[in-house]
């Protein structure tokens, strides 16, 4: 999954739109309509797994989403999937009675347009769609700021260490949830590796490399465990279905997967400015816990992510 793109919301021509809808006439309508004002259309869907496999093959800024298609799908059950991939989408129909209302407001759609419609309404609920997306997506930068200034004053306070390092694993995780956060330096020498582990409510375990060794029943290294790694290219979400990928490319984090019996995990790829690789891994035993927020999050606070990896690993706390 991706985050949210940039575009400037006065933009169309880089703003990528999706139609899906089984009527052809309101399909040609729609792309028509789009087209004069600039908006690129990367495809018409007349099915869920239509739009499915189109999404796969390029990523949509916004989707028109049609509530009833024919052969009993509904738009409802695309706007979930649409939903935790941080794709807007606005729904289209031609019933706005209370019971349709209903069964949509729990899919958080970004507007609503009735049919049959004409150009002026899909124009305004499109910028009105774009800014409210946009909108939402705001609280992450106030977030954002807030705990960098923690994380700042925790990791300059050095009179007593460990109990530093708990403070950040707290306030982590106010943000981003989870059972075990993991923080690893490759570079040609060795891998270090740091662990917090957390047995309860608000208690955090740091844990030793040695002290995980003796939990596995694993006869080979942590060390040459960690060089077997495949270093994720950016910030990637992995629920309960796709945890076996990052497992299939990382037998470090296959190795707590299965120690500690994870579920999910969120992943990232630091770069030191000495030009060390550090690889960051948020762990969870609740299957699917993690969504765009934490990974657009996680995205924002990576300069900060970064001095703070450094900061734990170069004072050797690992072993």
């Amino acid at each position: 999954m991706e985050p949210t793109s940039n575009i400037s919301i006065s933009s169309t021509s880089d703003y990528k739109i999706l139609i899906v809808e089984d009527e052809y006439i309101i399909a040609n309508d729609l792309e028509i309509i789009l087209h004069s004002a600039g908006y690129p259309v990367i495809g018409i869907a007349k099915s869920v797994s239509k739009a499915k496999a189109l999404i796969e093959e390029e990523r949509p800024d916004m989707v028109l989403l049609d509530i009833y298609l024919k052969g009993g799908e509904t738009g409802i059950e695309l706007a979930k999937e649409l939903e935790q991939s941080n794709i807007p989408f606005i729904y289209t129909s031609a019933n706005d009675n209370q019971s349709v209302l209903e069964s949509v407001k729990d899919t958080k759609p970004s507007g609503y347009i009735v049919k049959p419609f004409r150009k002026k309404d899909i124009l305004s609920a499109l910028q009105t769609g774009r800014t409210l997306h946009a909108q939402r997506s705001e609280p992450v930068e106030g977030e954002v700021k807030v705990l960098e200034n923690e994380l700042i004053n925790a990791s300059s306070d050095t009179e007593n260490w460990d109990d530093n390092l708990l403070t950040i694993a707290r306030l982590i995780q106010k943000h981003v949830p989870f059972d075990l956060f993991t923080i690893r330096r490759h570079n040609q020498a060795k891998a270090d590796i740091f662990n917090y582990h957390r047995v309860g409510f608000d208690e955090y375990q740091i844990l030793s490399v040695h002290a995980i060794q003796k939990m596995t029943v694993s006869s080979a290294s942590i060390g040459s465990l960690s060089s077997q790694t495949s270093k994720p290219e950016s910030t990637s979400v992995y629920g309960a279905d796709q945890l076996c990928i990052i497992c299939s490319k990382d037998s470090y984090i296959e190795l707590l997967v299965k120690t500690f019996k994870m579920e999910s995990a969120l992943a990232t790829q630091l770069r030191t400015g000495s030009g060390d690789s550090i690889s960051v891994c948020f762990l969870s035993k609740k299957p699917d816990i993690y969504n765009p927020h934490h990974q657009l999050f996680l995205d924002n606070i990576n300069q900060s992510l970064t001095v703070i990896a450094e900061s734990i690993l170069g004072r050797q706390v690992v072993n």
